[in-house]
């Protein structure tokens, strides 16, 4: 279910991002791709969450679930921290 809801807001990001670069809208673009990335990225930080997760916690099937939705949810957050944070912004105060 994961990666179903995973795979359907990468490709709404990537469609997000393309029509925001076609406004000419760069500060937008430059987030949704920031936002597109991360979650493309989180196979790699699956790897630590589910192997620190399965040495705190054991291995199942739901526990893997909920490691890999980990990956994610720590990807997007960092995400949404450089989006956000004073040193991704203009002088103008919009993301960069």
């Amino acid at each position: 279910m994961f990666r179903l809801v995973f795979a359907s807001s990468m490709a709404a990001s990537l469609v997000l991002g393309l029509t925001a670069i076609r406004r000419r809208d760069v500060p937008a673009h430059r987030a949704w791709m920031i936002r597109a990335y991360a979650i493309g990225l989180a196979a790699g930080t699956q790897v630590f969450t589910e192997g620190l997760g399965g040495a705190a916690f054991g291995t199942g099937e739901l526990r893997g679930d909920l490691a890999k939705g980990a990956g994610w949810a720590i990807n997007l957050a960092v995400a949404e921290w450089a989006i956000r944070s004073p040193w991704g912004r203009n002088r103008a105060g919009a993301p960069r």
